[in-house]
């Protein structure tokens, strides 16, 4: 017990005399002190130098200490813990990562638009020449079906009206119109709201 005080004590005068950073992620503070008392301790000792020392209640990951250190448990779980598009990163230098970082966002890549009757949320996710289509009547972000435009909708000399609201809450001259553009329609007529969002 006598040789182990001396040799704490020459590990605090060493330390005494060495310049103290102020960075809290410069790592484990008594990291030298505790390689230092470790390596300079026997093998055999029944000594639990973790809790002569208080290092199990330190917040570090002291893997040599004989009993479970619940820093280390945090250091296990932390894979656990962050989302698949977080890293777990060990920001204070004691070897356990402590936090999640997000990993880097890749850069816009080109989105292949769905293809023609494929499920769609929103006219941007079908083909150029395709919208989302709905029901009549759903103006919501429902789930709609990729549908191609109306490409031919008949000669100007043959239009009859039969006027529809589009969920954009412009009145269109025909359903056939309405596809042409790409807007889902409101209900049969005349726009009277104009509060229609499609």
């Amino acid at each position: 017990m006598f040789c182990r005080t001396i040799v704490l004590f020459s590990a605090l005068l060493i330390f005494a005399c060495e310049p103290v950073e102020n960075n809290p992620s410069s790592g484990d503070p008594d990291k030298s002190l505790k390689n230092l008392v470790v390596n300079d301790t026997p093998n055999d000792s029944s000594t639990d130098l973790c809790e002569e020392y208080g290092w199990y209640n330190d917040a570090y990951c002291d893997q040599f200490c004989p009993q479970e250190d619940a820093a280390c448990a945090q250091c296990e779980n932390m894979d656990q813990l962050c989302l698949l598009s977080e890293t777990p990163t060990d920001t204070d230098g004691d070897g356990c990562p402590d936090t999640c970082i997000a990993k880097p966002i890749p850069a816009d890549e080109e989105i292949e638009p769905s293809p023609l009757g494929a499920t769609c949320d929103a006219h941007d996710e079908c083909a150029e020449n395709a919208y989302c289509a709905r029901p009549k009547g759903v103006c919501n972000n429902d789930a709609g079906v990729c549908t191609l435009k109306a490409t031919d909708c008949g000669d100007i000399e043959d239009f009859e009206p039969d006027f529809v609201c589009g969920c954009d809450g412009v009145t269109i001259g025909t359903p056939c119109d309405a596809a042409w553009v790409g807007v889902n329609i409101a209900y049969d007529g005349w726009c009277e709201n104009l509060g229609l969002i499609n």
